[in-house]
């Protein structure tokens, strides 16, 4: 589940692809 857009990176903050925020 870590194939997220960079769109869903506004909870991390870094361009990262993870929806673990």
């Amino acid at each position: 589940m870590a194939q997220f857009e960079p769109k869903f990176n506004l909870k991390t903050g870094p361009i990262k692809p993870d929806i673990r925020a």
